[in-house]
């Protein structure tokens, strides 16, 4: 995978081709200390909480399974996952001296992923790629995968962000002919105090706002840079004056896509065009502008390169409300 990729879909895509399963195995929230990625601060190699979670949905029912009241290959039993989920991440709760700062969030992911299935993420959607690991013993054997639909594993630090609940990361695929695959990067919640608002009395002060920013079609990237991400999001946020959520999350998604969406053949050395495929998802909340109301919500989606053509923002949900 490279930093942006044109192989990988978005979740959604991936949901409607799976389609509406008929069974579903799921563990959610095991929880580790792991020296993994970037601490709240950039810094590497230091030792913080990571939540995996992860589903199976399946194509049939389990009918093997209820018929004799006995696991078989047609069900995963939750136990079973639980164990290859904590053995897959062993090797992360050690701490590593690595001058290149350790294994980045992506890269283990995309390991447990193969422990899991056999298969790197790109890999399992059917796509040839230069990175190949084998793991000789994947937990999900060849007759159990025969049943399997989708699978879905989310790793989460809820200590790596400043002003957020947390960063977590995504990997979704559908299996059959043709596979599909999605990896979706998220920054939770970052609450800043923002300059927002149509009213008069708006103008006055600024009122916390809610940011939820994802990342999909991530692809693979040679350093942690969720923290930069904040960063970027937090400077554009406080020194907003727009009137209206539309606009300034426009202008968010925009931001983000021009950092990291340059032209490596034009921009100067060292910058990174990873963003080149994303799709910029932002969720933005007001909680103190309706009264009555836990908050307000706007949503906007802005649309990566395809092969030909120019990304474009694309509105999902707008409701501006103005108060008297």
């Amino acid at each position: 995978m490279s930093g942006s990729s044109p192989n990988l879909v978005s979740t959604w895509a991936v949901q409607a081709r799976a389609g509406e399963p008929l069974a579903v195995v799921s563990v959610r929230n095991l929880q580790s200390i792991v020296y993994v990625g970037h601490d709240a601060w950039g810094r590497p190699q230091k030792a913080q909480p990571m939540l995996i979670s992860a589903s199976i949905s399946f194509a049939q029912l389990f009918k093997l399974a209820a018929a004799n009241d006995r696991l078989g290959d047609d069900t995963v039993h939750y136990g079973s996952l639980s164990k290859a989920i904590l053995e897959g991440i062993r090797e992360w709760t050690i701490p590593i001296q690595d001058e290149f700062g350790g294994p980045t969030a992506v890269e283990v992911l995309d390991d447990l992923w193969c422990r899991l299935t056999g298969k790197t993420i790109e890999a399992t959607a059917g796509v040839v790629v230069s990175r190949i690991k084998v793991h000789r013993e994947p937990f999900l054997s060849a007759e159990t995968k025969e049943g399997v639909r989708s699978l879905s594993v989310t790793i989460t630090f809820p200590k790596a962000s400043l002003l957020g609940s947390g960063v977590s990361l995504t990997a979704t695929s559908v299996f059959g002919e043709p596979g599909m695959s999605a990896l979706a990067l998220r920054l939770d919640s970052l609450r800043v105090p923002t300059l927002i608002g149509v009213n008069d009395n708006e103008r006055l002060a600024k009122q916390v706002v809610v940011v939820s920013i994802t990342i999909e079609k991530l692809g693979w990237t040679p350093k942690d840079f969720y923290t930069e991400l904040e960063a970027l999001v937090v400077q554009t946020l406080e020194k907003s004056a727009y009137e209206t959520l539309e606009a300034l999350g426009i202008h968010i998604a925009d931001t983000i896509a021009k950092s990291y969406s340059c032209d490596s053949e034009t921009e100067p050395q060292g910058t990174q065009p990873w963003g080149r495929f994303w799709d910029i998802h932002v969720r933005m909340e007001k909680p103190t502008a309706v009264p009555l109301a836990d908050c307000p919500i706007v949503e906007v989606r802005r649309v990566g390169h395809r092969a030909t053509g120019v990304s474009a923002p694309v509105k999902m949900e707008s409701a501006p409300v103005k108060m008297e």
